[in-house]
């Protein structure tokens, strides 16, 4: 909300994708700690492995259907350094969802959210610094915002988990 006091192309339907990614993900990261981790016992690898070939499946399915591949395999064999950030890019995705699988797999899914929380505040602040941009006051109070839900989701997380301790215990 604070780009659209210093930027004039502000869209409403930006917002709304990105709440909805967030929710998504959120979603997704719950789902795999209970599903795959907690009742069937996968390794990160197993579900690396089997989202990913589900994954390309579905990215050719659409490169074909509409029409893209036709323009990207020669586009490639013109440019062969296509092929090289193509294998960098798919090397740091698969180090990136392998930190993240290992995240959900050992602290669960609300630290996870946080660690990338965190992580995406920081590529927000990068950005600021390394590219001259106006802070606005509804930047601060996003950040104010953000941070105060952080502090609160760990809060609850520790209460749950020692509330789970202590009832095991006794």
């Amino acid at each position: 909300m604070g780009d659209k006091e210093v930027l004039p192309k502000f869209e409403i339907k930006g917002l709304l994708l990105i709440v909805l990614g967030v929710a998504c993900d959120a979603v997704t990261a719950n789902f795999e700690e209970r599903r795959f981790f907690k009742e069937i016992g996968s390794s990160h690898r197993e579900v690396l492995l089997y989202s990913s070939l589900f994954a390309s499946g579905w990215a050719l399915i659409t490169l074909i259907l509409s029409g893209e591949l036709d323009y990207a395999l020669p586009h490639s064999f013109e440019y062969p350094m296509v092929y090289v950030y193509g294998i960098v890019s798919a090397f740091m995705g698969y180090a990136s969802v392998s930190f993240v699988l290992l995240l959900i797999q050992n602290f669960g899914a609300t630290i996870t959210e946080v660690v990338k929380s965190c992580r995406k505040v920081a590529s927000i602040v990068i950005s600021f610094i390394l590219v001259a941009k106006p802070v606005s006051k509804n930047h601060l109070v996003g950040g104010f915002l953000f941070s105060t839900a952080v502090c609160i989701g760990v809060l609850l997380k520790y209460k749950s988990s020692k509330k789970k301790k202590l009832s095991n215990e006794v």
